[in-house]
């Protein structure tokens, strides 16, 4: 089962052009973010997290954020025929969004130590954390997407960054 995750540092995110809504949303979407002062950050967030999911289905599937169509809700993400549940958190910090066919996931957002590139902080903050908890023996490959081991276990994890936030996600 596939999971995705994507987060939206705000504080970074309001500064944006006045196309990039355009080039990501459907006219439909357009018009349910209307005025809302994060929205396009919601759908963003929601697609670019069923993309990385979906992705983990077909490596083949290129990311074109209008193909990703979030419904009014903002609790579903199509993609052609194939749609997959979202789970959304919202605060004035950030947006995260878990894209996850099952509601069986841990899942945190924090903030950015800055002591590594992006990519090797998200990497080494979630596996002080699984340490945290109690897991040992956990490593985290490097490719795309990433592969989180726990003992011998392979265990199905997305990981986002932006700004100064870091978030993961991990089915259970």
């Amino acid at each position: 089962m596939p999971i995705g995750n994507d987060v939206v540092d705000l504080s970074e995110a309001r500064n944006h052009h006045c196309r990039f809504i355009t080039f990501a949303c459907t006219q439909e979407e357009q018009d349910e973010i209307g005025n809302h002062r994060d929205g396009l950050w919601i759908y963003w967030a929601i697609k670019e997290s069923a993309y990385k999911a979906f992705k983990k289905i077909d490596s083949t599937i290129q990311f074109q954020p209008k193909q990703f169509v979030v419904h009014k809700s903002l609790q579903v993400c199509c993609f052609k025929e194939r749609e997959i549940p979202i789970y959304l958190e919202q605060t004035p910090q950030y947006v995260h969004a878990i894209a996850a066919t099952s509601p069986h996931f841990r899942s945190e957002v924090t903030k950015r130590r800055r002591v590594l590139s992006e990519s090797e902080d998200v990497r080494t903050m979630l596996l002080d954390r699984l340490q945290q908890m109690g897991y040992s023996n956990c490593t985290i490959t490097s490719g795309k997407p990433p592969q989180l081991w726990i003992e011998q276990l392979q265990i199905e994890v997305s990981l986002s960054h932006d700004g100064d936030c870091v978030a993961w996600a991990f089915l259970n």
